[in-house]
């Protein structure tokens, strides 16, 4: 019998699970009032499969408006840094937002509900920890060399279950929210209270918990450079650079005994920035690049295998640099961080750049005609005119996110295709040392 299916039936499949498996866009950055997590439906981009959408040199295509202001926010908390946000499954925790000492709050982001989990507490110091995801788990490294696990527990631990989270301490509570403004002409905004929570049906099916590992990281969480999730599931790289020397390690979060060990995996380290992610199709990990020479370049790397022997590999997986600069292109612009969204597909990426520009009025003058203004008069010829420092002037702040697909051209370079810029959000000055922290899933 022939494999193949009635191309009628065929589309109608892929476009029911497609329906079924919608994903959008959550992206958190600081807007004056606390972090906030807001939503992006991406899907007219995302279910474009054009691809002799080609640009050449570079050319990066601009859809919509110049600059627009953010979305309304689904919900906002305050937090110290978007460092602490981090994504597991269709749920997003704040791991520090001055809540409970041992609680966070978690946002399941297709119910729109709020619950409490538990917090990876450390006594060392708690708020310096980097969160990496391994596909449904998060491991925590904190500044006291304190390795921790999140990950569903066995069913005998989860008879207390509630919710996707749960701790014995906080036991039938749980964070609902109702749509309140947080302040005048605020609209949309969750505002968290407490109510009763009956025992779930499926307790042995949503529990999750914090499991501080024996082994102790080998390596110093300032030292770290960037983390990348095996395609395996179980597995996280991380790299790192101590006194010039790079590392390598790796972390089994799912050995049978339920305690993973660090072991190095190399003298080398992978050459991204931050997270790096894996596409099936390019059968490699994709990242920001982390050198600050190719800064606005992607980066690909090939997948070392996981066993590696007792000594290590000495042999750094093959990486390349991609042929686009996809951001801080214009020397106008000041970079403040970036984060790269895999979207699935066929190697369909996303890129949210946080920059500023320096900010000119007449952007905002809506007077169109041609009267005489001063500033028409040449600069030259004002002998009383002081040099203008361009550092001190007022600036812009932008949030800008290019979508585009990866592949390798017929020399094996890895190169980009249908680059269009499909949002550029306008956002607050103040907190321009906070953009850094902009964090971006794809849910």
């Amino acid at each position: 019998m022939s494999s193949k299916r009635h191309p009628d039936v065929q589309g109608v499949g892929r476009k029911a699970k497609r329906q079924r498996q919608r994903r959008h866009l959550y992206f958190v950055v600081d807007d004056g009032d606390g972090y906030a997590i807001r939503k992006i439906d991406l899907s007219p981009d995302y279910d474009s499969d054009d691809d002799a959408a080609r640009h050449e040199d570079g050319e990066i295509e601009t859809v919509g408006a110049a600059w627009s202001p953010l979305p309304e926010a689904l919900i906002r908390l305050p937090a110290q840094t978007g460092e602490f946000f981090v994504a597991s499954g269709t749920k997003i925790l704040i791991t520090n937002c001055g809540w409970p000492e041992h609680a966070v709050p978690v946002f399941d982001v297709h119910s729109r509900s709020l619950a409490l989990g538990p917090r990876p507490h450390s006594r060392t110091c708690p708020h310096t920890p980097i969160y990496m995801p391994v596909a449904r788990n998060v491991v925590s490294v904190d500044a006291g060399s304190s390795t921790k696990l999140l990950y569903p527990p066995p069913p005998e631990r989860s008879s207390f279950a509630w919710s996707w989270l749960c701790f014995e301490f906080v036991p039938k509570k749980r964070i609902s929210a109702e749509f309140r403004p947080s302040r005048p002409g605020a609209k949309s905004i969750f505002q968290p209270k407490l109510v009763e929570f009956e025992k779930s049906q499926t307790e042995n099916q949503n529990a999750g918990s914090w499991d501080k590992l024996a082994d102790k990281p080998p390596f110093r969480r300032v030292d770290v450079t960037c983390h990348a999730a095996h395609p395996d599931g179980r597995t996280l790289f991380v790299s790192t650079v101590s006194k010039g020397a790079p590392a390598t390690f790796t972390l089994d979060t799912g050995a049978e005994d339920g305690v993973g060990v660090w072991k190095q995996h190399g003298s080398w380290k992978l050459p991204f920035k931050g997270q790096a992610l894996f596409d099936p199709a390019l059968d490699a990990w994709v990242g920001l690049s982390g050198d600050k020479d190719t800064l606005g370049h992607l980066c690909s790397s090939d997948v070392p295998p996981v066993d590696a022997d007792d000594a290590g590999s000495e042999t750094a997986p093959m990486w390349r640099l991609s042929k686009e600069k996809l951001f801080c292109r214009d020397p106008g612009e000041e970079h403040l961080g970036a984060e790269l969204v895999y979207m699935g597909g066929r190697s369909k990426f996303c890129i949210l750049q946080c920059f500023s520009i320096v900010y000119d009025e007449k952007d905002d003058d809506d007077d169109e005609g041609d009267s005489y203004q001063e500033d028409d008069i040449d600069d030259e010829s004002d002998p009383y005119k002081e040099e203008v420092n361009e550092e001190n002037l007022p600036r812009r702040h932008l949030l800008q996110l290019i979508t585009f697909t990866l592949k390798y051209d017929k020399n094996g370079e890895l190169t980009t295709a249908k680059r269009r810029r499909v949002r550029c959000f306008e956002l607050l000055r103040h907190a321009d040392p906070l953009f850094d922290d902009v964090r971006a899933f794809w849910i």
